[in-house]
C-alpha cells in the first residue's frame, strides 16, 4: 500500500494495465516489483527504505509487527533516524525507547495523527485543486475560444487528468490510513496497554475533527475504522460517535442501501449491546436483517452473517430459546454454502456454541467449540487469537459439566498463549485468566491462586477499562460469589454493590447489566439469610427481565422461584404464594418437564398453603414435590430428603404425628446412609422422636430424641438454632411424659437437661 501511494501503481501491475490473477502469481514468481525509486526518483531515501523492507521477500527480513513499521514511519516524520535506512546508533536508540515507553507511546500517537493530518490536508487539496480546475478551465476555455477549440479541450483533459489523480491519491492516503488504525486494534497491538491505546485514538479523533466535511467519502471510511478501534478496546461512547458518524457520510455519498453503510449499522448494533441498550440492540439488528435479505437475498452472505448478529443479541438479552433457533436457522444455511474453514462458517460454530452453552446444553457446546478449534488451528495457527478463543470456550463447556480438572488444564493452555500472544494486561488474555480463577476456586486446595487470579484480573481492568466497564463488572460479581464461598461475607456483598452500583451509574437502573447486579447481590444476601433484602433483589430482577423477555424464556421461571423463596423465607407467605404459583403456571404450559427447581417450586407452596391452613392443597403439594424428586433423583439423595423432612416437620408443627411418623422415618434412613456423621443425621434423630413421643410412645421416643440432641451439641456454629431446638425437644418431651406418667421419677433428667441447655444458650447466644 505504502509502494502504491509513492508510485501511483500497484507493485506487480504496470500503470493503467489491467492483469488477471494468474498474470500477477507469475509476476510475483518471476522476481521483485520494479524499484521503487526508479519509478518515484524524487522519493526521500527514508521513505524507500521503509518500503523495500516491508516488501522483501523472505519474511525474515520484514517488519515483524506493523507497530516496528509505524515506529519507523514516525522517526521519518519526526526527522530521526529510520531503523531501515541507517545503522549503528539504532541500537541505543531502541534501548532509549524502551527506557521512556510513556514517550514511545506519545510518538505512535504522533504517527497517527500525523498521518490523518495529511489526510486532511490532501483532502482539503482536493477540493482546491478541483475548484481551482475548474476556474482555470472556465478562464482557458475563455482567452483561447478564438484559438484552437482542440488545444483548449486537451488542457481541460489534462486539468481532469490531474484532477483524477489527485482524487486516486486521496483515496490511498485513505486506505493506508485505515490499516495503520487498524492496526491500534489490541488483536494486532499486542499487550499494549488499552489506555495508551486510548490516547492514541482520542489524538487521531480530535485531529479529525469536521475538517473533512467536504470530502465526505474519505470521511466516512476514517470514522467507520475509528469506529471499529474503539470498539475493539472498549471504549463505547467514541465508538458510537464515529459509527454514527461514518453512517451519516455512508447514507450522503453512498446511499442507505450500500453494502458499506448496512455494514457499519451492523457494526452500531453491536456498540448497542455491549452498551447495554439491548432492546435498541435488537431493534436495530432485525432492521439490519430485514434490509440484508431485501438488499441481498437470504442466502447472501451479507443477510446470514446478519441473522447471526441478530442471534448473538438475542443471546444476550437472555431471550435464549428465539436467540437458538435463529443462530441454528443460520448456521444450517451457511453449513450447506461455505466451507468449515471460512470465516462466517467458523463464527456462526462458535456463536451456536454460546447460546447452547447459556441454555446448559454443554456437551453440544463443547462438541462445536472443539470442531472451531481444530480447524483455527490448522488454518491459522496455535497462537492465533481466534484459536485461543476456542480453547477458552471448551474450557468453559467442561466446567460447566463438572470437570474442573480438564477445564483448569485447557485454561492454563489457553492463559499460556494469550501471555506470549497478547501480553499480560489485554482483555482477551484477562477474559481467559478470569475464567481460569473461577475453575480454580471450585477445587480444594487450590483457592489461595483462585483469589491471587481474581485479584489481578480485577485490578488490571479497574486500571485499564475502569470500575463500569461491563469486563470489570464481570470479574466483580464473579470474585464476589467466590468470596461469600469462602465465607469473606462483608468483601463480597462490599463488591457485589460496587457491580450494581456501576451498572446502574453506567448502564441505567432499567439496563442488563443492572439486571444481572440485582441477582447477584440477591444471591449473596440470600446466602446469609438477609432474605427481606434478597426478596427485594430478586423482585427487581425478575421486573427488568419480563420487560424483555416472553413467559416461554427458560430464566424467566428460575429467577421467579428464587424470588418466592426468598419471600417465603422472610414470612411473606403472602406474597410468595401467588409467585409460586406463576412459576408453576409456566412450567406447565412450557411442558411440564421435571425440574429440581420446580419440585422446590411445589415444596414452597406447599408451606405457604399451609400457614393459611389449607391443609388438603398443602398436602397434595406437598406430595407432588416428592413425587417429582423420587423420579429425579430416586429413594437415598439429599434432594429426596428434603421433600421428607419438610413435610415431616409440617405434619409435627400441625400434631398429626402419625402421619408424619414414615416420612420422618425415610428421612432418618436417608441421613444415616448418606452421612452418618453429619448435622443432619441429628436432626433426623431428633425429628423422628418427636413423632414417636407424639404418639405416646416415650419409652421408644427417649432413646431418638436424646441421640439426636447429643449428636447435634457438637454441630458446627452455624447449626446452633438446629442444636438448640433438638434440647428444646427434649426437655419438651420429659415434662410431657411426667404429666402421663406422674409416677415416673424423671426429675433427675429433666434437671440434667435443663442445665445442658442452659449451658448451651450461655456458649451460643441466640441472635437477637
Amino acid at each position: 500500500m505504502l509502494y502504491q501511494l509513492l508510485t501511483g501503481q500497484m507493485p506487480y501491475v504496470p500503470k493503467d494495465a489491467k492483469l488477471n490473477n494468474i498474470a500477477i502469481w507469475k509476476a510475483v514468481r518471476a522476481g521483485p516489483p520494479p524499484a521503487l525509486h526508479e519509478l518515484a526518483p524524487d522519493t526521500a531515501g527514508e521513505l524507500v527504505a521503509i518500503c523495500e523492507k516491508a516488501m522483501q521477500r523472505e519474511i525474515a527480513q520484514r517488519y515483524p509487527t506493523m507497530s516496528e513499521l509505524a515506529e519507523d514511519l514516525s522517526a521519518y516524520l519526526e526527522g530521526r533516524v529510520v531503523r531501515a535506512y541507517e545503522t549503528g546508533t539504532w541500537a541505543e536508540t531502541r534501548k532509549w525507547v524502551r527506557r521512556n515507553k510513556p514517550l514511545a507511546g506519545s510518538l505512535a500517537a504522533a504517527l497517527v495523527v500525523s498521518v490523518i493530518g495529511i489526510a486532511v490536508v490532501l483532502a482539503k487539496n482536493r477540493v482546491i485543486e478541483s475548484r481551482n480546475a475548474d476556474l482555470a478551465t472556465k478562464t482557458e476555455e475563455a482567452r483561447l475560444l478564438a484559438a484552437s477549440e482542440s488545444a483548449a479541450k486537451e488542457d481541460a483533459l489534462d486539468r481532469e487528468k490531474a484532477a483524477r489523480t489527485a482524487a486516486a491519491k486521496a483515496e490511498r492516503v485513505s486506505d493506508f490510513i485505515r490499516t495503520i488504525l487498524a492496526s491500534i486494534d489490541p488483536e494486532t497491538a499486542k499487550g499494549e496497554d488499552t489506555k495508551l491505546l486510548r490516547r492514541i485514538l482520542d489524538q487521531a479523533s480530535a485531529d479529525l475533527g469536521t475538517d473533512l466535511e467536504a470530502e465526505p467519502e474519505v470521511a466516512g471510511a476514517l470514522h467507520y475504522t475509528l469506529g471499529q478501534a474503539f470498539l475493539s478496546i472498549g471504549a463505547l461512547e467514541p465508538a458510537e460517535r464515529h459509527l454514527l458518524a461514518a453512517e451519516a457520510a455512508q447514507t450522503r455519498t453512498l446511499g442507505p442501501d450500500a453494502k458499506e453503510t448496512l455494514q457499519t449499522r451492523r457494526k452500531f448494533a453491536n456498540v448497542l449491546q455491549r452498551s447495554g441498550r439491548v432492546e435498541e440492540a435488537e431493534q436495530l439488528a432485525r432492521k439490519n436483517l430485514e434490509d440484508a435479505n431485501r438488499l441481498f437475498g437470504e442466502t447472501a452472505r451479507e443477510a446470514l452473517g446478519a441473522k447471526m448478529e441478530l442471534g448473538e443479541v438475542l443471546g444476550y438479552a437472555l431471550k435464549l430459546p428465539e436467540a437458538e433457533a435463529t443462530v441454528r436457522e443460520a448456521t444450517e444455511r451457511i453449513e450447506t454454502i461455505l466451507p468449515p474453514s471460512d470465516a462466517l462458517a467458523l463464527h456462526a460454530n462458535y456463536t451456536r456454541g454460546v447460546i447452547l452453552w447459556r441454555l446448559n446444553r454443554s456437551p453440544e457446546a463443547e462438541e462445536r467449540f472443539r470442531a472451531v478449534w481444530k480447524v483455527r488451528e490448522e488454518a491459522v495457527g496455535p497462537d492465533h487469537p481466534a484459536t485461543i478463543n476456542a480453547i477458552g470456550m471448551v474450557a468453559l463447556s467442561l466446567n460447566a459439566q463438572g470437570d474442573f480438572v480438564g477445564a483448569e488444564k485447557l485454561n492454563r493452555e489457553a492463559l499460556e498463549r494469550a501471555l506470549r500472544v497478547y501480553g499480560p494486561y489485554h482483555q482477551n488474555t484477562l477474559t481467559v485468566q478470569n475464567n481460569l480463577a473461577g475453575t480454580l476456586a471450585r477445587q480444594d486446595g487450590k483457592l489461595e491462586e483462585a483469589e491471587k487470579l481474581f485479584r489481578e484480573t480485577l485490578e488490571a481492568r479497574r486500571r485499564t477499562l475502569g470500575a463500569d466497564h461491563p469486563e470489570t463488572l464481570t470479574t466483580m460479581r464473579a470474585f464476589s460469589s467466590h468470596l461469600l464461598a469462602w465465607s469473606r461475607i462483608e468483601e463480597a456483598e462490599s463488591l457485589a454493590r460496587e457491580a450494581l452500583e456501576g451498572s446502574i451509574r453506567r448502564y441505567g437502573a432499567e439496563s442488563v447489566e443492572a439486571e444481572y447486579g440485582y441477582g447477584a447481590l440477591g444471591s449473596l444476601q440470600n446466602a446469609q439469610g438477609k432474605y427481606t433484602e434478597a426478596a427485594a433483589q430478586f423482585g427487581e430482577q425478575v421486573r427488568l427481565l419480563r420487560r424483555r423477555v416472553e413467559d416461554e424464556d427458560l430464566d424467566l421461571p428460575i429467577l421467579m422461584y428464587n424470588w418466592a423463596a426468598c419471600l417465603q423465607d422472610s414470612g411473606n407467605h403472602e406474597q410468595a404464594a401467588p409467585v409460586y404459583r406463576e412459576v408453576l403456571e409456566l412450567h406447565r404450559k412450557a411442558g411440564g418437564k421435571d425440574e429440581p427447581f420446580i419440585a422446590a417450586a411445589w415444596n414452597g407452596l406447599a408451606k405457604c398453603l399451609d400457614a393459611e391452613e389449607k391443609y388438603a392443597q398443602a398436602d397434595e403439594c406437598f406430595e407432588k414435590g416428592l413425587e417429582m424428586r423420587l423420579r429425579l433423583f430416586g429413594e437415598t439423595h439429599d434432594q429426596t430428603s428434603y421433600s421428607l423432612v419438610n413435610y415431616g416437620e409440617t405434619l409435627l408443627d400441625r400434631g398429626e404425628f402419625a402421619r408424619a411418623e414414615p416420612y420422618l422415618e425415610k428421612y432418618l434412613a436417608i441421613r444415616n446412609k448418606l452421612d452418618p456423621e453429619g448435622w443432619q443425621n441429628g436432626l433426623s434423630m431428633s425429628l423422628f422422636g418427636a413423632a414417636i413421643a407424639g404418639q405416646g410412645r416415650f419409652a421408644e421416643a427417649e432413646e431418638w430424641l436424646t441421640r439426636g440432641a447429643d449428636h447435634l451439641d457438637g454441630s458446627p456454629p452455624e447449626q446452633a438454632t438446629t442444636a438448640r431446638a433438638a434440647l428444646r425437644r427434649v426437655l419438651d418431651f420429659y415434662d410431657d411424659w411426667a404429666r402421663a406418667e406422674p409416677g415416673l421419677d424423671l426429675q433427675s433428667k429433666i434437671a440434667a437437661w435443663k442445665a445442658r441447655a442452659e449451658r448451651f444458650d450461655a456458649e451460643h447466644p441466640a441472635a437477637e
